[in-house]
């Protein structure tokens, strides 16, 4: 079982090197919402194509391990093609927060306390840190299956805790191993504590941690189902326009 996960792992930094504009593109737009005020706004944007982002990088991923090219012009229509279905996902996990965020919100009366120095009371730091890993526990496979086989959440739920309890004790390794890093990154580098290149300099580790053991899940995920070049990107009437679409503009387009 380790020995797979270290292969995985071992196979997911060796994507970086045929592709190091993944890991670069992946920490641009999570450092995007560190924009100061007042010009915050600008990043709105970039924040919202983040959200489909996450699907993107998984494609990639794909692509990289089947020694198969994606364009500029595909991931930007893969991106927010993708864009609603993590939105969605995105909600239901806030709604499984929202006790946290209310015993936060009661650590931080009226707003005398900030968001940092609420979430870093005992009380709710070992909420967040229970359900943090509880959550990500969860969706190891969900957020994959949502990329590669589903365009549904709900069904993508279903794909992925099956996948994690059809195969255990094989999947322990990447449901317990990347919460836990995560958040015993965090712990020992307090973000309150930290001035903004620091804080910065985290985020950028924690996203780079993060997009490698989302590669190494990949990796496992696409050993044992059939997965096609776009994933669950498109309808087939989508891969089709996509098709045209990219044969037309591949001279304007750089492959990456």
């Amino acid at each position: 079982m380790w020995d797979e996960f270290k292969e995985d792992l071992r196979t997911s930094l060796k994507a970086w090197r045929v592709a190091p504009l993944l890991p670069l593109a992946s920490v641009v737009l999570f450092l995007s919402s560190y924009v100061p005020d007042p010009s915050r706004w600008l990043a709105l944007p970039v924040l919202l194509l983040s959200m489909g982002w996450f699907g993107s990088e998984r494609i990639w991923y794909l692509r990289i391990y089947r020694h198969e090219a994606i364009t500029v012009w595909e991931l930007w229509r893969i991106t927010w093609a993708f864009f609603w279905r993590f939105v969605r996902l995105g909600i239901l996990t806030a709604v499984v927060w929202s006790p946290v965020l209310i015993l936060a919100f009661r650590n931080s009366p009226n707003g005398t306390v900030g968001p940092e120095k609420a979430f870093s009371a005992p009380s709710v730091w070992i909420a967040s840190a229970i359900l943090t890993v509880a959550i990500d526990f969860a969706l190891t496979f969900v957020t994959p299956a949502l990329a590669f086989s589903t365009r549904r959440v709900r069904e993508a739920l279903r794909l992925g805790i099956r996948m994690l309890r059809d195969h255990w004790p094989q999947t322990a390794w990447y449901a317990v191993v990347p919460p836990l890093a995560l958040l015993f990154m965090f712990r020992l580098t307090d973000p309150s504590s930290l001035n903004l290149f620091w804080r910065m300099a985290v985020s950028a580790g924690s996203t780079l941690l993060n997009l490698w053991f989302k590669g190494a899940t990949a990796a496992f995920y696409l050993r044992r189902t059939h997965v096609t070049s776009q994933g669950a990107a498109f309808t087939e009437a989508d891969d089709v326009a996509s098709a045209v679409a990219s044969a037309h503009f591949r001279h304007k387009h750089v492959r990456i």
